[in-house]
């Protein structure tokens, strides 16, 4: 028997930006109004979402390699999910790819604006994006509560202990 498919989940802080996952709904709304006009290949229809790196943290994210394996299950065609959180409200986001590379000094502009100055520890392709919870945090811990976190012995995962 294989291994189940891992996922991520990740929290954004608001104090990057107010309006973080609308800034990121509205590139990849406006991608696919373009694909469907014939102005864009279906391959171009994502959004970038950066893992912000806290001026404070020194030193690597300690699970990186964890986080890069999710490329290769993307690879092997395996969907693989990031759930984004803020503890109000929960999405979960299709991945086409996870990198270190910056993205931004590739020229790709599927990118919000707000990541301009600020520093990335990962990017995270992402081809759609559903909401799960919107402004429940008791909603957002149970849905969470039904995921398994590898790092704890499988144990739910828990925003709060």
């Amino acid at each position: 028997m294989s291994a189940p498919p891992r996922h991520l989940v990740s929290l954004w802080n608001p104090s990057y930006a107010v309006d973080a996952m609308d800034s990121h709904l509205s590139v990849l709304v406006e991608r696919v109004r373009a694909h469907r006009e014939g102005k864009l290949p279906e391959e171009e229809v994502h959004v970038w979402w950066g893992r912000v790196r806290s001026e404070r943290r020194k030193d690597p994210l300690p699970h990186m390699a964890d986080v890069l394996e999710l490329d290769d299950q993307i690879e092997a065609e395996i969907p693989t999910h990031l759930y984004l959180t803020d503890y109000n409200s929960l999405y979960v986001a299709d991945l086409a790819r996870v990198t270190v590379d910056d993205v931004r000094a590739q020229g790709e502009t599927a990118i919000p604006s707000y990541y301009k100055d600020l520093s990335c520890d990962l990017w995270f392709q992402i081809c759609d994006i559903r909401r799960l919870v919107a402004q429940d945090t008791r909603g957002v811990i149970q849905e969470l509560g039904r995921l398994h976190n590898t790092r704890y012995h499988d144990h739910p995962v828990s925003l709060y202990g």
